[in-house]
């Protein structure tokens, strides 16, 4: 059969056959790869990513639910406060936690409290030396050791140690007597008369009271039950 210029031989139709195939099977594949698209997405949504959230915001769990998560804004740092020049000391400035500033040591007003307080100094060790100051009452009895006890009101209990009490640095304070003196600590006079304190460590290596405890002793029915004024340093 002769060959017509304007028709197609048997390779063209072939090869348009072909083509046809080839677009098929191409649509073929697109879809499946829609499909597991379609299902990549929805196994991404159920691993606990979701949706929304703002630049610099983290994941955080909201239960122990697999999943159960959400967006969240990350909390303020809490550290030491901003400015503050060379040489000035931290000092807080309420019982809030993290409520403190920078201060001048040769300008901050000095703190004389019935609690700990830093003084901005250190012990040989490097350890901060606190201050606290305690008022308290002496025993009801002479020459005997007995821990302070509180001052108002002037009951049996015992003063209690000091908190986070480590080592003695240096202690003052006085006594006023019944018959109108006020006598520094480790008086001693003739005739028996005495006053002292001390301060445990606590045991071991004796049986001595808790860490802290302050103890007194007199030797004169004028120091019994009577007030004193404590200073405490210490680390």
């Amino acid at each position: 059969m002769p060959f017509h210029p304007n028709q197609p031989g048997p390779s063209s139709v072939l090869s348009s056959q072909i083509v046809r195939e080839n677009f098929a099977d191409v649509d073929q594949r697109v879809v499946t790869l829609n499909t597991t698209v379609g299902t990549l997405n929805t196994k991404i949504d159920n691993v606990g990513v979701p949706t929304g959230g703002a630049v610099g915001q983290f994941l955080r769990k909201n239960s122990a639910t697999n999943f159960d998560t959400n967006w969240a804004t990350p909390p303020v740092a809490q550290g030491l406060p901003t400015s503050g020049a060379a040489g000035f000391i931290l000092q807080k400035n309420s019982a809030s936690d993290f409520d403190a500033g920078w201060v001048d040591p040769a300008t901050a007003a000095a703190s004389w409290a019935t609690t700990a307080t830093g003084i901005g100094e250190n012990w040989i060790d490097g350890r901060p030396i606190l201050r606290q100051v305690i008022l308290a009452t002496t025993g009801p009895s002479t020459n005997a050791w007995r821990a302070l006890r509180q001052r108002a009101p002037n009951t049996a209990l015992d003063y209690g140690p000091i908190a986070n009490f480590h080592e003695i640095v240096r202690f003052d304070g006085d006594i006023q007597t019944s018959d109108g003196w006020i006598t520094p600590i480790s008086f001693v006079a003739s005739g028996g008369t005495f006053f002292a304190l001390r301060i445990s460590l606590g045991p071991p290596p004796v049986a001595n009271p808790p860490i802290g405890t302050i103890q007194e002793m007199h030797g004169d029915a004028a120091f019994t039950n009577r007030p004193i004024a404590l200073v405490v340093y210490y680390v």
